[in-house]
């Protein structure tokens, strides 16, 4: 509809609109669409995904077919190189064997080749725990428990002088048949360790069968970290992966390139992660070319000097984070000056926070500044995207670290989630970026980026559509099922009103935040609901009557000290002063002038000091 705007209140479950002829401000149409959230239990403790257990029953699915797959791989490999019978009934009877006791036996005397292949069936079934450092962390409760006692059994079996798990349960089950074994947790590395033990121990009984060949394969020793996949259709798997292969292979335990975001200003790449140098390079520099103080006296934003934007570079490169004192103290300000970033509840700026914690001096120490950019920033990398095998070798090889450090660094924990940007277009930025620019102008002066080439959001040529299409592939549950929702209002007026001119979005701040931000807002609305509850009450026993205005007078003068903030000896006010026209509730800042009317912005004074006060700021 020609002159028409659309104004939209997009919240969890609900979305109010209303048409509006711009020529006369009157309202063409308007409603409410309700609908469930996108999650169960919104804003509770106890939210959920609506698909989780659907998702845990198709997980648990997935896990049991794959076992069964790798055990039946196994076993026709074994099968097709004499290390099983052919014959249903003669392996029945091998599979009701004491696995153990034959793991206890391959380590002293000689087993038949049908034997062996039972055991190593056995070492199939039971390969121990393999440690994922990225997701150990997200389980760290239910590990350390694990964990420790994999480390205990660790302890036992070498205090039993025991050469193997393996042998060390065949003993344990001798001195006590009913003792359980299946359910002790233990270690990938255990079993690879028995695997190599016993085929050296067998090889010198069959050196013919027992090759190298047959152990790795024609691919040779490798860190298996994908599903077996045959190379050749002329080569069966075992003859391609080879029995350490077919036993020990691990899928990749992260998510795929797929499942991540494309980069705004390069389509055909992907974001970088939050993590890398890059990205955090980037933020710093954003945050402090949009660095302003502002002057106490006349309410001015200044930007800083080219001495004082270098030194807060430089600060907040060495450091994970520098509150706004900080930064004041830092540039040498006195403590009255604030920053604009420092609206709302704002209170620091973060620096490099990967630098920062890889300069614990638990892991490379303060030297970790003093490395090359291009060394510190392939470290970094290798620690996002490398796996357990390839950071431990690398470590040793190039990084001049001890196995100790090793460890550690395995554990690190560095920020999760991605940049809105790819390596690519941060490395056309930066440049610009490091020379002060800020990201983005509206008014057509020189900004990173149109200096890198790129267009602004409203610049770039856009395909105009009949309807909206369907949204895009979101991960917030929450926010995909508003957008969804959204489309079918906005289509729907469409079709029966035509397109407006203008589409005015308000997003409620719930909608668009994880669930533990959630629970988190949520908490802090629930204490200051019972602060002001407790408040009331306190009110209502003095004898007056409660209102926002008398819970507030309460609430500021008991966190003012009882005392006036604009009396020259802070002179005290008393409860029946405090509810008499004696006291006024004032703006500190002047409500004309900064437009804030929030609880922050707020004392309780005595009328004639806030008379004086005028429209003026405190430091006036």
């Amino acid at each position: 509809m020609a002159g028409a705007a659309l104004g939209l209140d997009l919240g969890a479950n609900s979305i109010g609109w209303a048409l509006v002829d711009e020529a006369s401000q009157q309202i063409i149409a308007s409603g409410v669409r309700i609908f469930p959230e996108g999650v169960d239990n919104f804003d509770t403790g106890k939210e959920t995904s609506k698909s989780e257990s659907r998702r845990t029953a198709r997980g648990m699915r997935r896990q049991i077919a794959r076992r069964a797959r790798r055990k039946r791989r196994l076993r026709e490999g074994l099968t097709a190189v004499g290390l099983l019978p052919t014959e249903p009934i003669a392996l029945q009877k091998l599979l009701d064997l004491d696995p153990y006791m034959l793991r206890q036996r391959a380590l002293h005397e000689k087993l038949s080749p049908h034997e062996i292949g039972r055991l190593l069936l056995h070492l199939n079934q039971r390969r121990g725990f393999l440690s994922n450092r990225k997701s150990d962390r997200e389980r760290k409760k239910e590990t350390q428990g694990m964990l420790a006692e994999i480390n205990e059994l660790a302890g036992a079996v070498k205090d039993a002088e025991c050469r193997t798990v393996g042998e060390y349960f065949a003993k344990s089950l001798a001195e006590n048949q009913h003792q359980r074994v299946r359910g002790k947790h233990t270690r990938r590395d255990m079993f690879e360790e028995e695997f190599e033990t016993v085929w050296q121990a067998q090889r010198q009984y069959h050196p013919e069968l027992l090759t190298d060949k047959l152990k790795y394969g024609s691919l040779g020793k490798v860190s298996a970290v994908r599903d077996p996949v045959a190379c050749s259709s002329k080569r069966s798997l075992i003859e391609q992966f080879g029995v350490y292969g077919l036993i020990f292979f691990q899928r990749p335990m992260y998510w795929p390139r797929s499942v991540v975001g494309q980069c705004e200003l390069e389509p055909k790449r992907k974001r970088c992660p939050r993590a890398d140098r890059l990205a955090q390079r980037f933020r710093l520099l954003q945050e402090v070319n949009n660095l302003r103080f502002i002057d106490p006296a006349t309410g001015d934003e200044h930007q800083l000097t080219a001495e004082q934007r270098t030194l807060l570079i430089d600060k907040l490169a060495k450091t994970k984070e520098m509150s706004f004192d900080q930064i004041r103290k830092a540039l040498g300000f006195i403590d009255s000056i604030p920053f604009n970033l420092e609206a709302g509840s704002r209170s620091k700026l973060l620096g490099m926070l990967t630098d920062a914690t890889l300069a614990d001096k638990k892991l490379f120490g303060p030297a970790w500044h003093k490395r090359a950019e291009s060394e510190k920033t392939a470290i970094a990398r290798a620690l996002i995207h490398g796996d357990e095998a390839e950071i431990r070798q690398q470590a040793k090889a190039s990084w001049g670290v001890d196995d100790e450090v090793v460890e550690r660094l395995l554990d690190v924990d560095l920020q999760a989630g991605y940049a809105r940007h790819s390596i690519a277009a941060l490395e056309r930025l930066l440049p610009h970026m490091e020379r002060g620019l800020l990201y983005m102008t509206g008014d057509g002066t020189p900004s990173a980026l149109s200096e890198a080439g790129y267009l602004r959001p409203d610049q770039r040529q856009r395909n105009v559509l009949e309807l909206l299409p369907e949204p895009p592939d979101i991960a917030n549950p929450v926010v995909r099922q508003a957008l969804y929702e959204l489309r079918k209002v906005v289509n729907a007026i469409i079709k029966k009103y035509g397109k407006p001119t203008a589409i005015h979005l308000e997003l409620a701040r719930n909608a668009t935040v994880s669930s533990e931000e959630r629970r988190k807002m949520s908490k802090r609305m629930r204490d200051r609901e019972a602060e002001r509850d407790y408040a009331a009450d306190e009110v209502r026993a003095l004898g007056y009557k409660v209102t926002r205005d008398a819970i507030d007078r309460l609430l500021l003068w008991k966190e003012q000290g009882e005392v006036c903030m604009y009396s020259p000896d802070s002179l005290p006010i008393s409860q029946i002063q405090l509810f008499s026209g004696e006291v006024h509730i004032d703006h500190i800042l002047p409500y004309s002038r900064c437009l804030d009317d929030s609880f922050a912005n707020k004392v309780v004074c005595f009328v004639r000091p806030n008379a004086d006060k005028l429209n003026q700021t405190p430091y006036q």
